[in-house]
């Protein structure tokens, strides 16, 4: 079994890609139409806390003193998302409901998932075992009694 993070998270992704692979329609074989998503991992032991992080993905420790440090290995992502979306609206006029039929959002998408794919904006957890390489590693100490929320944007 694996012990390290990205060891784990690629022996996951390889699991999953089998099956999805296996039942997925000739469509779905594109790897830019494969499923993606954000991914945090974490293993505490002996007062450290590991996590390795893929995409928006962020973890809370609550120490016993209810201090609470946030992990999170792209901070800016949020708001520079919430800017891209806030365009979005403005340029095409669309509502929460009729925005993904826009060309403008279907080719933005597509551009995003390309740089996803090919590492140029935070990677992402896709079918491709390869991507768990990707994921950021960050450490924090921690105490007894300490309480760990792991979020993602998925």
């Amino acid at each position: 079994a694996a012990t390290d993070g990205p060891t784990l998270l690629a022996q996951a992704v390889g699991d999953v890609a089998e099956v999805f692979l296996a039942r997925a329609p000739g469509e779905r074989r594109d790897p830019l139409s494969w499923p993606i998503t954000q991914v945090v991992l974490a293993r505490a032991g002996e007062g450290i806390c590991d996590l390795w992080s893929l995409g928006d993905s962020a973890a809370y420790l609550r120490d016993a003193d209810g201090r609470v440090t946030v992990l999170d290995a792209v901070p800016d992502l949020r708001d520079a998302e919430t800017r891209e979306v806030a365009d979005l609206f403005a340029r095409t006029g669309a509502t929460t409901q009729t925005v993904r039929t826009t060309p403008l959002f279907r080719e933005r998408w597509a551009e995003r998932r390309r740089r996803q794919l090919s590492g140029a904006e935070p990677p992402v957890l896709s079918l491709d075992p390869a991507f768990a390489g990707r994921a950021a590693h960050l450490r924090c100490p921690y105490s007894p009694g300490a309480h760990l929320l792991l979020a993602t944007d998925g």
